[in-house]
């Protein structure tokens, strides 16, 4: 199903991370704390980045740019549930809630509407009547 603008925000807010891969460490930036990549996984680049934003990622990816520095970026899904949620294939977040608020909706009607019915007077007479009935009947 397609993802609405709203779907694509989400994700990219809570459900996405940004990994950038250097060969050295930049020098005059503020920075995360780089994580050293095992040389079996990524044998052309020493250091990893990890960005929850975007933009900070974009940033220093355009510092990188600007400065020369080989990288290469991968954008990867986190493992929670909020990824989870998010990231469906075969359905779009939003429309979930949408369609869960609708029947959250009708079945609150049903029950507003049955305890209403049920708490009548008139109703409650009429309810007795048919079960003193249905006694009789199975009794013989």
């Amino acid at each position: 199903m397609q993802q609405t603008r709203l779907d694509q925000g989400l994700k990219r807010k809570y459900a996405y991370r940004t990994h950038v891969f250097t060969h050295r460490l930049p020098e005059g930036i503020k920075y995360p704390k780089p994580k050293e990549t095992s040389k079996s996984s990524i044998s052309k680049y020493q250091y990893e980045f990890i960005f929850e934003c975007g933009k900070e990622a974009q940033d220093f990816i355009n510092y990188l740019k600007s400065n020369q520095l080989l990288y290469a970026s991968t954008v990867k899904a986190k493992n929670t549930l909020a990824s989870k949620c998010l990231c469906r294939k075969k359905e779009s977040f939003t429309f979930t809630v949408v369609r869960l608020g609708l029947l959250f909706l009708l079945v609150l009607t049903l029950g507003v509407w049955m305890y209403d019915f049920f708490t009548k007077p008139e109703n409650q007479k009429i309810i007795n009547e048919a079960w003193e009935e249905f006694q009789r009947i199975r009794k013989l």
